[in-house]
């Protein structure tokens, strides 16, 4: 394979990018968003209504993502760093639970949810886990975020579903 092909293999294609996000919307979740860590703009989708049309609306949902996103990796890396970080039940991992830091936030736009995309690498030999390898799952940088927007009639599990399931689908995007 040249560097070409692999270019070409890497690249995003954003129709296929807004199909796969437009899949994700429903009657209450009207819109999901592809954005970079630094808050850039990748693809969305939207349920074309009046509302959630305004490329406006769009932008200011990318800035709260954006800043869900910094906000919370920020205090989950000094929660690391102090070690005074307290446990809650609710925030526990479990060993099947790979979401590392999942951002939400209930405001005047409805539900947001963000949720960090990783660059897929292949498993080693001795299927290692992060933990096992000594590398925490705050210190891996996303390579891209999946912001939701919904009403508040669009229960959080059934947001957290369709990422999960979109992410396993696409494998990563």
């Amino acid at each position: 394979m040249t560097t070409s092909d692999r270019a070409e293999n890497s690249m995003l294609v954003l129709s296929t990018l807004t199909a796969l996000l437009s899949q994700l919307l429903s009657s209450y979740l009207h819109t999901a968003i592809l954005l970079t860590p630094q808050g850039h703009l990748v693809a969305y989708s939207s349920d074309g209504s009046q509302i959630t049309r305004s490329e406006d609306r769009i932008r200011v949902v990318v800035g709260l993502a954006s800043e869900v996103w910094r906000e919370g990796t920020k205090d989950a890396t000094a929660s690391e760093a102090t070690g005074n970080g307290e446990s809650h039940p609710e925030d526990a991992v479990t060993e099947d639970d790979d979401e590392d830091e999942i951002g939400m936030l209930e405001c005047e736009l409805g539900r947001v949810l963000v949720y960090p995309i990783y660059a897929s690498q292949p498993k080693s030999p001795t299927n290692a886990s992060p933990k096992a390898s000594g590398s925490s799952p705050s210190a891996r940088q996303p390579v891209l975020l999946l912001a939701l927007n919904a009403t508040d009639d669009e229960p959080w599990g059934l947001m957290h579903t369709k990422v999960r399931a979109t992410i396993i689908l696409s494998d990563g995007v």
